[in-house]
């Protein structure tokens, strides 16, 4: 529905305006992030889970990638000048490693915080509410997957095509934090640093590809 209205928006006498649909849908991904992160940092003050707050944190660096999609495609619109002849779309890529820095920063942090939580486990009470409220958050991650494997067919964009696999890759990263947690409330086996580790090394993944990806066009890949 939205990614029909989104394609109409953005639809004119020359075809598909691929930069304002781009930054429309980017815009949208944006927005259920902040809200799937939101409703996990929610649930990590009632639980006080790693696992979880990993996971948020995991959706907030798809908001920040949202983020550089959307300043990305406004400063790469922008003309060239005397200055700048190449014009400014490399500025982009510089937000890029600076975000990748910080992501990678975090991905530590939980990574240590996660062992110390394997050494030191913590008997962790889930509200009823924490299962209902995960199974929120992953159909809001595949709804965002669809809504961006429909646009990037039509306007064939590479970049929306990775922010799919990126959101079908987060709900199976909350799956495995739902099925920890039903584990732990049948058998009453810790994993929550288990898990935590998991997801840190996710984060530390998609930390060193974006870096590893950025660093590669700024060196002049095509």
């Amino acid at each position: 529905m939205l990614a029909k209205l989104i394609l109409k928006r953005g639809h004119n006498a020359y075809g598909y305006d691929r930069a304002k649909i781009s930054k429309e849908t980017s815009f949208l991904g944006l927005i259920s992030n902040i809200l799937a992160a939101l409703l996990k940092v929610i649930l990590y003050t009632f639980t006080g889970s790693i696992s979880i707050l990993s996971d948020a944190v995991n959706n907030i660096t798809d908001c920040v990638s949202s983020i550089i999609s959307i300043f990305g495609i406004k400063l790469a619109s922008k003309p060239r000048d005397r200055d700048h002849p190449y014009g400014h779309g490399r500025l982009e890529y510089l937000i890029s490693l600076v975000v990748s820095g910080i992501v990678l920063s975090l991905g530590f942090q939980f990574l240590r915080t996660s062992v110390g939580k394997i050494l030191h486990p913590v008997k962790i009470t889930y509200p009823s509410s924490t299962l209902v409220i995960l199974i929120i958050t992953v159909f809001i991650k595949f709804w965002q997957a669809s809504l961006y494997s429909h646009v990037a067919r039509k306007i064939d964009s590479t970049t929306l095509k990775a922010q799919e696999k990126d959101s079908l890759s987060d709900t199976l990263i909350t799956a495995v934090v739902i099925i920890s947690i039903i584990i732990e409330k049948f058998t009453g086996k810790i994993l929550d640093g288990y898990v935590g580790v998991l997801v840190a090394l996710f984060i530390l993944y998609t930390a060193i590809s974006l870096i590893y990806e950025t660093i590669s066009i700024i060196l002049g890949r095509g």
